[in-house]
């Protein structure tokens, strides 16, 4: 109130204040006082002079702003009678250390005869001054710091103090936060069963998504979890459309009693074009059809197919093998009991004789490449796999045939290509492996093996928040549940699996049991 004894609170440059007695000065620190300017803007220092001579309004320059700063300095400095207190912030509110301002070195320089009375004039530092709200969260972030690193944290104790007495409920959530740690432990074997069933069923990817991540797949298979779907073109619901398509386009030339070595381009392209159509207009939901720009996507899909069923003609004419079956289903049942069921894009064989040997052909976007280093991580099972299942099927289709496993592929189907020249490569659309029959028998055993050991762990209660990491990849990077566990590498105790780097002597002996 305004009486003899008032108390002011004000700005340091709107602030016009007469007869006072102590003064003060809160949040002297480096860059606040004397307040430095923001920078930026569309004109620099240069234009700004150019255009003042010509007569032009303008915000001052730095160099105005600076001493008009000092200006006022001096001013507020002086006003007082008796007291003078410049108080500066040890910390700011993310706890990172802050500088006091220049202004208590330069004291001498505002109010003259200063250093005659430097004597007098006392630094009663050491305390930390917070609002209340501010100092809490310094605090989170003091004590945060100290539960990553002991060693390099600093929490003050008074602060620490104070919060505990104000609201020890929530000082005591935040340091049970902050030493936090970011795991699972394994589920009880009867809530596994219950969850997964005696017998483990589903697709061979289901057990690589359980390698990569454990948690992954629990929250996935274990309860369910699905994120929330989204009305937008993905590259998931593109490969849906792709491998339908080429479905139907194998399908359409065999039941026409057509071979791809011999059909011409013309009749190919327009069966290609078709099939592409059909695939598209049974989508669901029908997005293709949503507007301009998904109906120029559903026009590129078409092109994508029939240049890939060009290319595919291409290989077919280039072996010596043939289409046998395009989308074959598939059960297979290990030895623990665990049913596997699944689609085979493709099964190509040769016939020579009594001998019938067998390519898988699995259609894939991107760039995907076929690794024994993933396979021996257990993350890329699928082809071994459908290779044992289609040899399975043919053996018991042709009795008196001898079968043999040839070799496992990805055909990539791809929107553009980089260039013409990388057209004639094979490894710009076939990529995978072809090994001896003996060492073929060997990778569908190591393969079974894998699976099995993963059903254990599976049925164990395995819910680890481990990913498998390769190289600086993690599978949370593409993961749709990433939002419930949260994991960050190096937080909470967080860490993840690194995948194992064995040179390809290692990972034959591993697989192939030789040298």
């Amino acid at each position: 109130p305004p009486t003899l004894d008032m108390v002011t609170a004000g700005d340091l440059e709107r602030s016009r204040l007469n007869k006072i007695k102590a003064l003060f000065i809160l949040g002297a620190n480096e860059g606040s006082l004397p307040k430095t300017s923001s920078g930026g803007g569309i004109l620099n220092e240069k234009d700004r002079m150019f255009l003042k001579e010509e007569d032009l309004t303008l915000a001052p320059l730095a160099m105005e702003d600076f001493y008009t700063q000092r200006y006022y300095l001096y001013l507020m400095l002086n006003k007082p009678k008796k007291y003078l207190y410049l108080c500066h912030a040890a910390s700011g509110a993310d706890g990172q250390a802050l500088n006091r301002s220049g202004v208590f070195d330069d004291l001498d320089e505002y109010m003259p005869g200063a250093k005659e009375r430097l004597s007098k004039i006392q630094d009663r530092g050491g305390g930390n001054f917070y609002e209340e709200k501010g100092g809490l969260e310094v605090l989170a972030g003091q004590i945060g710091k100290f539960a990553e690193k002991p060693e390099d944290g600093v929490i003050d104790r008074a602060l620490l103090g104070y919060a505990y007495k104000k609201d020890p409920k929530e000082t005591g959530t935040i340091i049970e936060c902050a030493f936090y740690t970011n795991a699972e432990s394994p589920l009880d074997q009867e809530i596994s069963k219950a969850l997964y069933g005696e017998d483990l069923k589903g697709s061979v990817s289901r057990f690589e998504s359980f390698n990569e991540c454990a948690f992954r797949h629990f929250l996935s298979y274990g309860i369910g979890l699905e994120a929330r779907p989204e009305y937008e073109i993905k590259a998931d619901s593109l490969g849906t459309v792709y491998h339908s398509a080429l479905e139907k386009y194998v399908n359409s030339v065999m039941e026409k009693g057509l071979s791809l070595k011999d059909i011409d381009d013309g009749q190919s392209r327009k069966m290609a074009e078709a099939a592409a159509k059909e695939a598209i207009a049974q989508e669901e939901s029908h997005i293709f059809e949503s507007s301009a720009r998904n109906l120029y996507q559903a026009d590129r899909t078409v092109n994508v197919i029939v240049k890939t069923t060009d290319l595919i003609r291409q290989k077919i004419k280039e072996g010596k093998y043939e289409v046998k079956e395009a989308e074959a289903r598939f059960r297979k049942i290990l030895s623990d009991g665990s049913i596997f069921t699944g689609i085979i894009d493709r099964i190509d064989v040769r016939e020579e004789g009594d001998d019938i040997y067998v390519n898988i052909i699995d259609y894939k976007t991107g760039s995907k490449k076929f690794s024994l280093k993933e396979t021996a991580a257990g993350v890329q099972l699928q082809l071994p796999v459908y290779l044992s299942s289609a040899l399975e099927r043919l053996k018991a289709e042709n009795p008196d045939k001898n079968i043999h496993p040839a070799g496992i592929y990805y055909f990539l189907v791809r929107d553009e290509f980089e260039k013409e020249e990388d057209r004639e490569k094979e490894d710009a659309h076939l990529r995978g492996l072809s090994e001896s029959e003996e060492r073929m028998e060997a990778l569908m055993g190591y393969t079974q093996d894998k699976l099995i050991e993963t059903g254990k762990r599976i049925k164990s209660g395995d819910v680890s928040l481990s990913p498998l990491k390769e190289g600086n990849s993690l599978p949370c990077d593409f993961c749709d549940l990433k939002s419930i566990c949260r994991f960050k590498e190096g937080s909470f105790n967080a860490v993840s699996r690194q995948m194992q780097d064995l040179s390809r002597a290692q990972l034959e002996e591993e697989i192939y049991g030789t040298d």
